[in-house]
């Protein structure tokens, strides 16, 4: 009998317990939005930013020009131009490559003082169909996706 409301009390207080843990991410994913709201409302600007997008001279590959304006105007709030006189921002993206995987980061410039204004982490990109079998095709997505796009909503640039 012991055992049993042993088990029990185990029981309840492990749910107790992930509850709570639940509530606190709830309650940072909260306050996350709410600075990113306020940073949105306070900076509405629905023109396009326009971009230069630039390698590192150590990258291990350097996509065409072709490739960057497909993924980049796929967002709406982003076009890329061919010169750095006409870009608002300068994308320095980084590209490691290795054996079925890609590692990409990116750092955003403002191109009128060459001013740093945010750093990504470093996105893996994995080869798989759907990229057609090209990882750092795949981490540049995801570089821009999860990286970029939401910064550039809350306002980081």
């Amino acid at each position: 009998m012991k055992k049993i409301i042993f088990l029990i009390a185990f029981i309840v207080f492990t749910f107790s317990i992930k509850a709570q843990d639940s509530i606190v991410k709830l309650n940072e994913k909260n306050v996350l939005n709410e600075s990113c709201e306020k940073k949105n409302s306070s900076q509405i600007n629905n023109s396009k930013k326009t971009v230069f997008i630039k390698t590192t001279s150590d990258s291990d590959i350097q996509p065409t020009q072709e490739v960057w304006k497909k993924e980049i105007e796929k967002y709406s709030e982003l076009r890329k131009v061919n010169s750095l006189e006409e870009s608002e921002l300068i994308f320095e993206f980084r590209i490691k490559r290795a054996i079925g995987e890609a590692r990409v980061s990116v750092i955003v410039y403002r191109t009128s003082d060459n001013k740093e204004l945010w750093k990504s982490k470093k996105y893996r990109g994995t080869a798989n169909i759907y990229n057609r079998m090209g990882a750092s095709l795949h981490g540049i997505r995801k570089c821009i996706s999860k990286g970029i796009i939401p910064s550039l909503e809350c306002g980081n640039f």
